[in-house]
């Protein structure tokens, strides 16, 4: 059938399958998946470019999509889906942190780009302002961002809200206080991270 709610159904389900198949890191298999919702999604936009539904519905495919190419390590290729994804929806918090997440945390790559990283970050918590994890992100952004102080303040906030966090919190907490000279407070942070290794 090539109605609306069957395709955009449909779509989901391959979305559904692609994340299930992320999880696995059944890479392949899950990106075709993803590739399968985009292009009926995108029809299904095309088709109808008014129908807000539609728009959100493919901005979650492509966030999807760019979190298995992120984790499959095309970090270039994930960060253009990201992008597009936060084009359709800009209020989506988990696309703007995930996005920010791979601007800081790609390691060595070309794409890396913590200054790009900041405003999405500061958005993602702005908008889910109960959100550990985000505030976590925020806490890394500021910190390669060379901002000890507000990166202290936020990795804090993910601590507390995240019932003590956890070695992504107290890893960069450590390098937070070594990087201002304070040794104690580096190694207490640092040792406490390893027991979460």
């Amino acid at each position: 059938p090539n109605r609306t709610p069957y395709q955009s159904s449909l779509g989901d389900a391959y979305s559904s399958l692609g994340r299930a198949q992320r999880r696995r890191e059944y890479f392949r298999d899950a990106l075709q998946n993803h590739h399968k919702a985009i292009t009926i999604h995108e029809r299904l936009v095309t088709d109808a470019p008014n129908r807000e539904a539609l728009k959100y519905d493919l901005a979650r495919s492509l966030y999807d999509f760019g979190r298995t190419l992120g984790d499959s390590g095309r970090a270039e290729d994930a960060i253009a889906r990201l992008r597009r994804s936060i084009e359709l929806d800009p209020g989506f918090a988990n696309a703007l942190n995930t996005l920010a997440w791979m601007l800081v945390m790609a390691p060595g790559h070309p794409v890396r780009n913590p200054p790009q990283a900041l405003p999405l970050a500061q958005r993602a918590v702005e908008l889910v302002p109960q959100s550990g994890n985000y505030w976590n992100t925020l806490g890394v952004v500021y910190y390669r961002n060379d901002d000890d102080d507000l990166a202290r303040t936020a990795l804090m906030r993910s601590i507390e809200l995240r019932g003590g966090g956890d070695g992504l919190d107290w890893f960069f907490l450590a390098m937070v206080h070594a990087r201002q000279g304070d040794k104690d407070l580096a190694t207490e942070w640092y040792e406490r991270a390893q027991t979460w290794c």
